[in-house]
């Protein structure tokens, strides 16, 4: 896993020494990015909220929209043609009959939440957001950060060099994506981009 020094602030260190190294470094030329090599577990916690419907996996929408906290890299253990399996999802939904997801655009576009209509021939999935149409470093080849200010008008975001590879231009038509996919979910409502938190 890739992480960039852009989007770190003291506040994600856990552990105070490594706070310090970080914040003496801070005006560091700027790297490529860190990788993480291992992980070690620790008795350290963190609290992460999540607004939930109780009862439920889910969390709910404007006009009580159920949806799913929805993975879209993971593993599951599902039953397919009645043999147990492990499926992988990597950039994709669970899209079982009756299954809530959002499918989310990019930066400055909207964003979908569907329902699942359990198509085998996708073994239940469906594409978990527009996908990208350039890579990360292209994007910062090709746009400024004045294409991202106007790219995202009307949004409150980011609006900054470290998140230029975002940009909305970067990602396929959220459309067309969606379009492509009938066959897979039902789309229950569109949500307009009011607020985008990245990094």
């Amino acid at each position: 896993m890739g992480i960039s020094r852009n989007d770190l602030t003291p506040e994600f260190f856990i552990h105070s020494n490594h706070r310090s190294r970080w914040d003496a470094n801070r005006t560091a030329v700027e790297r490529r990015g860190w990788i993480v090599r291992s992980v070690v577990p620790t008795n350290d916690v963190e609290e992460v909220f999540c607004a939930v419907v109780e009862g439920t996996h889910s969390f709910a929408l404007a006009d009580n929209i159920l949806t799913g906290n929805c993975h879209h890299n993971y593993v599951a253990e599902e039953m397919i043609d009645g043999v147990p399996m492990l499926v992988t999802r990597k950039g994709a939904v669970r899209a079982g009959a009756g299954d809530m997801a959002l499918i989310p655009g990019s930066m400055g576009t909207r964003s979908y939440v569907v329902r699942g209509k359990g198509n085998p021939e996708s073994f239940q999935s469906a594409s978990h957001g527009a996908g990208r149409r350039m890579s990360r470093n292209a994007a910062k080849r090709q746009f400024s950060v004045a294409d991202l200010v106007a790219q995202t008008e009307g949004v409150e975001s980011r609006k900054d060099a470290g998140v230029l590879d975002e940009i909305p231009a970067a990602y396929k038509n959220i459309d067309e994506v969606i379009d492509a996919q009938r066959d897979l979910v039902d789309v229950v409502a569109t949500l307009r981009q009011v607020l985008c938190v990245k990094g």
